[in-house]
């Protein structure tokens, strides 16, 4: 059920965002928030400094491959709407358990 869910919720990510380069579902997010939604899912394992060094890009990079989006080399609007709505999917899980989740 948790894994329907998430996929639900990623194919209904089809949101009309800014040119901006850093805006998620009209909220910016720090390169902090960046590097803590990728560590909350796995992507990456480096300090939560809030530069954009070559972890955090690989990182973005793998997430996007991942998902089936392109990576420009750094964080676009539509991959970091997808970022947004999946560590969020994620955190909502952590205290499910039994046959739902």
């Amino acid at each position: 059920m948790k894994r329907s869910v998430f996929a639900a919720a990623l194919l209904c990510l089809s949101l009309t965002v800014s040119a901006a380069p850093v805006v998620a579902q009209s909220k910016t997010m720090s390169v902090a928030e960046i590097q803590t939604a990728l560590a909350g899912l796995q992507y990456y394992n480096g300090p939560v400094n809030g530069v954009m060094g070559a972890r955090t890009r690989i990182a973005l990079s793998d997430f996007a491959r991942d998902h089936g989006k392109p990576f420009t080399g750094g964080p676009s609007p539509d991959l970091l709407s997808l970022l947004d709505v999946a560590y969020i999917m994620s955190q909502s899980d952590e205290g499910c358990s039994g046959e739902d989740c």
